[in-house]
């Protein structure tokens, strides 16, 4: 949005990435991912040859590892684009925890791939396998894998001394975790977060098309059916039939009506704007304007009441009641 807003109590929102199941037409992209240095240089992985790529592919299709299970998946530009990277979960055959990895082509990095592989690999691990701990570790070297890691939720359990043998030398690693009741809990927000934010769309939505548009179409669409307006004019019925016609008869004195969202704070099934607007006087070259605080209060995907403030001017207000 473009404006400072407020969600009170929400987690960092991820972007939504795309996996899919990886195929054997996927090997030239695979291999352009293996053997890039600048790619696999935190990785167990070795820099893999055309055949070294070929038997990764094979593994991750057929996941037949006797001891370990092993789900692959590749990340793909939104609406099943290119191949942008590959993430996997690994899981002890028999155990309840699993360690999650990723890799990004240096092209998509910073568009935020990588937390999102990351959140969708841990719900697969606790909504899918039924996990209790999902873990994943990288080098301290490596300080943008432990901000995507902190980042979908995961917390810091220690170092872990040259533990991981990398490309023929041993290594340190960070070692981050999150237990099933902890992603409940993350799942919750997110949802309550995605909830808050259904909720400043449609208020936006409703104050643009109604007064900026002159759209009065919008009452009935994004009204419920018993809406109140509790600082309305007491002649003003309820419902959004008495918000169509105070409105028809504000747009018969006033032209160019234009409110503008300066501030917005939202938590739970409330939203609070703080309007900027402004409107010209039919006939008239004077242009007033005037602050509006509104709370919404929203309700099954409508907004079902409202309580404001503004300081319009009084001839604005008489006008708007002739």
């Amino acid at each position: 949005m473009p404006l400072d807003s407020v969600v009170a109590g929400a987690p960092q929102k991820l972007p939504a990435v795309q996996l899919r199941p990886l195929g054997s037409s996927d090997l030239a992209d695979v291999h352009a991912l293996l053997s890039n240095w600048e790619i696999v240089r935190y990785m167990l992985l070795p820099i893999c040859s055309e055949e070294d790529s070929g038997k990764f592919l094979r593994d991750a299709i057929e996941d037949a590892h006797p001891a370990w299970r092993s789900i692959v998946r590749a990340i793909v530009e939104p609406g099943g684009g290119k191949l942008a990277g590959l993430c996997g979960i690994a899981i002890l055959r028999g155990s309840e925890e699993g360690e999650i990895w990723y890799l990004l082509d240096p092209r998509f990095r910073g568009c935020g791939f990588a937390a999102g592989a990351a959140a969708r690999l841990i719900d697969i691990g606790f909504a899918d396998l039924g996990l209790h701990r999902v873990w994943a570790c990288c080098l301290p070297e490596n300080p943008a894998s432990a901000r995507v890691l902190e980042r979908v939720g995961m917390r810091f359990e220690g170092l872990r001394r040259q533990n991981l043998k990398i490309h023929g030398e041993w290594k340190d690693s960070l070692l981050y975790a999150i237990v099933a009741d902890e992603w409940r809990g993350e799942a919750l927000a997110r949802s309550a977060s995605a909830a808050i934010s259904d909720n400043i769309a449609l208020v936006l939505q409703f104050t643009d098309r109604l007064i900026n548009r002159g759209d009065a179409a919008a009452a009935d669409e994004l009204l419920a059916p018993a809406y109140m307006d509790h600082s309305a004019a007491a002649d003003q019925a309820p419902g959004p039939e008495g918000v169509k016609a105070t409105y028809a008869r504000v747009r018969q004195v006033f032209e160019g009506m234009n409110a503008s969202a300066e501030d917005i704070i939202a938590e739970g099934d409330r939203v609070v704007v703080r309007h900027a607007a402004s409107a010209m006087r039919s006939g008239s070259d004077r242009r007033l304007q005037w602050t509006a605080i509104s709370i919404y209060r929203v309700a099954g995907g409508k907004i079902a009441e409202r309580w404001g403030l503004t300081d319009i001017p009084s001839e604005a207000i008489r006008s708007g009641r002739e």
